[in-house]
Order: C-alpha cells, then structure tokens, then sequence
C-alpha cells in the first residue's frame, strides 16, 4: 500500500470527472461535501437492471461520473470528497501486466483498490489490496503501487510519494 500525493490536482479531476479514464472501473462507494454531504452507494440496485444482463455487484464509475460531477461543480470547490474505485479483472491484469496477474501470490488477490481522498486542498491517491486468505508475500501490493504510479505517470499526473 502506497499513498501518492497527486501534486496537478486540476489534471487528476479533469481525468476523474471530465474524460472517460476511469469510466470502466467499479465504484464501491463516494462522499462529497459541498454545501451538504452526498454519499453514492457503488452497490448496484438488482431491481435496476434486467435479468438477462446479469447485476454486477457494484456499478462503474463511468455510469456515476456525470452525477458526481453536478454534485461538485460550481464556483466553490467541495470541502472534501473521497472516492473508492477498483478495476475488473481485464483492467486490473492490463495495468499489472497480464503476466504478472497470472502468477501464483497473485491468485489470492480479491480487488485492487484505488482510494482517493480530497481534504484540506490537497488530493491522494491510496492504494490497497484485498486477498481471499492471509498472505505473507506482498508481491502483489508491490506490483499494482508500481501499476498505480505508472499509469499516473502516463496520466502525466505528478506525483510524490507520501
């Protein structure tokens, strides 16, 4: 686990907010604080969706963007948001490297997360990894804090590590 400092915060929220980059990952959960408190639920509503599709268990980011957006637009920036995001498992090997995703420490691995947290004018970006089982091999938190400060730097978002 890694917490980056996103030093162009203007850059980040205009990738976040304005353009597709995250659209494809899920949303576990949202808050906002502006004038009042907005909190989204990334759980997906089973009664919103057909049964042919399929529910999945949380709804992407991309669908709730545009939502989001309106909540924290305006002429004042939000006093804080935070916003945890995790990627499907195309995305996740696709960062990781489909290679490194097929090794065997990294099987026990539930989600990746990305956790990004506004407060007092200043934006991280906080890596985390969920496993299935206790594991001592921290291979997999290794890879995807260097996935995260890759695809960061590919953003070309700085960054300095916190």
């Amino acid at each position: 686990m890694k917490q980056f400092l996103l030093e162009d915060i203007k850059a980040f929220t205009t990738h976040l907010f304005l353009q597709p980059t995250f659209d494809s990952f899920f949303l576990r959960e949202a808050m906002f604080k502006t004038a009042a408190t907005v909190t989204i639920d990334g759980a997906a509503n089973a009664d919103y969706f057909d049964t042919d599709e399929g529910v999945p268990e949380h709804v992407t980011w991309g669908s709730v963007r545009p939502l989001s957006f309106q909540v924290i637009k305006g002429n004042r920036l939000p006093v804080s948001f935070q916003i945890i995001l995790y990627p499907d498992e195309t995305t996740a090997a696709t960062l990781l490297g489909a290679d490194v995703a097929k090794q065997t420490a990294f099987q026990k691995v539930t989600r990746y997360y990305l956790n990004l947290c506004y407060k007092n004018r200043l934006l991280t970006c906080t890596t985390g990894v969920s496993y299935a089982e206790f594991t001592v091999d921290k291979s997999a938190d290794e890879a995807w804090d260097r996935a995260v400060s890759a695809f960061l730097k590919q953003m070309q978002i700085p960054v300095s590590e916190v």
